[in-house]
């Protein structure tokens, strides 16, 4: 998402609290590596890569809580040496291929447990990775994943798994942007992404939670589609459906806990050092900078691929419901007048003309769609984005082999 900073400079006067702490980076222990000889990294293809090891124990989402097993399984002849990882921080080396992992050592919440194997001459022959909810206190919610395979987006595997903590939610509902800069902060009060799957499943859970059995009709075909269909075009739009991406680094992402993985990060030029996580997160490609979108919104919206999603959504209905006041501006009034639209309120312009407000709820979503781009209502850069959901709508990419 890219909102003009002069619409959002309104938004931001909508709800402004205190700035949510920094996430900090992940501590990264010392990399171990065979012989104490330079290693040669490769780019694994999921959470479990198709490659030498996998991780057998425990299962990419499960739950745990006390000493678990930490075990490889379908290791290769070529595997001689085998790292273990906990959040990036080195616990052992094997042989053997199986270690017994305290997990009272972290706090209650999601952890990513990781391995690396090596052949004898130092090459990484796999580094796959499981997600799992630690939950010693037995506070944790009682929705809890079940492994997730993501066929269309592997990569997102682990965080379609994650569920943001009470703790993150407070942070982001208390936050700066905390309410969406709608007027109305039961929208984003809402918003907890409480819930798991693939990304799809992510998408359509999103659309029920806030809109079932909504429809939209597209200008372009004039055939109705489902709203869960429009999430899924604009997500395509947005990310082409990555909520995190393949990567090669050194050392792990402080989001991911990966070497392999980093979150979809784009409009890098709102990275500064004052704005360190500026730019936009996820899936939906949630805006983080304080002068271009929600600061309190990360760092779930990169974590968390049903948070971005019920964050996306609240958004959307809070905006096609009335409740972003700003666009009562007779400025985006003019604009959208003049570009064939009815207003976002009702308008009287200079000759006394009473513009009503739209009441087709088409109309009105469609509207919404825009906004989430340009952050104003049927301007050029809004209608250039609508056009490009609803070929995408049209089209259904993801129902097409090789998406």
């Amino acid at each position: 998402m890219r909102l003009e900073q002069s619409y959002v400079a309104l938004v931001c006067l909508v709800a402004m609290c205190l700035a949510p702490p920094m996430l900090g980076a992940a501590s990264v222990g010392s990399i171990v590596e065979p012989d104490g000889e330079p290693i040669t990294r490769t780019i694994s293809t999921s959470s479990q890569s198709i490659a030498a090891a996998v991780i057998s124990a425990p299962v990419n989402c499960a739950q745990v809580e006390g000493v678990i097993s930490f075990s490889v399984a379908g290791q290769s002849r070529k595997v001689s040496w085998i790292n273990y990882y906990v959040d990036g921080i080195y616990l052992a080396s094997t042989p053997p291929v199986s270690i017994l992992w305290d997990s009272t050592s972290v706090p209650d919440g999601p952890h990513l447990l990781s391995i690396e194997a090596f052949d004898r001459s130092h090459h990484l022959l796999a580094d796959p990775f499981v997600s799992v909810t630690v939950n010693n206190s037995g506070a944790v919610s009682s929705l809890l994943p079940t492994p997730i395979s993501d066929p269309i987006r592997p990569f997102n595997e682990i965080p379609n798994c994650r569920m943001p903590t009470a703790a993150e939610l407070a942070t982001f509902h208390n936050g700066t942007g905390g309410c969406g800069g709608l007027d109305d902060c039961s929208y984003m009060q809402k918003v907890d992404g409480q819930f798991v799957g693939t990304t799809e499943q992510i998408i359509e859970l999103a659309a029920d939670k806030w809109c079932p059995n909504c429809t939209i009709v597209n200008e372009l075909d004039g055939q109705n589609y489902s709203f869960a269909d429009l999430l899924k075009a604009v997500a395509v739009n947005e990310s082409h459906w990555n909520q995190w991406l393949p990567a090669n680094l050194s050392r792990p992402n402080p989001i991911t806990g990966a070497t392999t993985l980093t979150p979809k990060h784009d409009d890098l030029e709102h990275v500064t050092r004052s704005e360190p996580n500026g730019g936009s997160w996820g899936i939906f490609q949630i805006a983080e900078g304080i002068h271009q979108g929600w600061p309190s919104s990360f760092p779930p919206s990169a974590l968390s691929t049903a948070f971005n999603a019920d964050f996306k959504t609240a958004e959307q209905m809070g905006v096609e419901q009335g409740h972003l006041a700003y666009l009562d501006d007779p400025y985006f009034a003019k604009i959208a007048i003049a570009d064939g639209h009815a207003p976002y309120a009702d308008y009287t312009d200079a000759r006394g003309v009473v513009h009503k407000a739209s009441t087709d709820p088409n109309e009105r979503r469609w509207g919404a769609v825009g906004n989430w781009f340009s952050g104003g209502w049927y301007d050029s850069g809004a209608i250039k984005y609508i056009d490009q959901v609803q070929q995408y709508l049209h089209n259904q990419p993801w129902t097409q082999q090789g998406f």
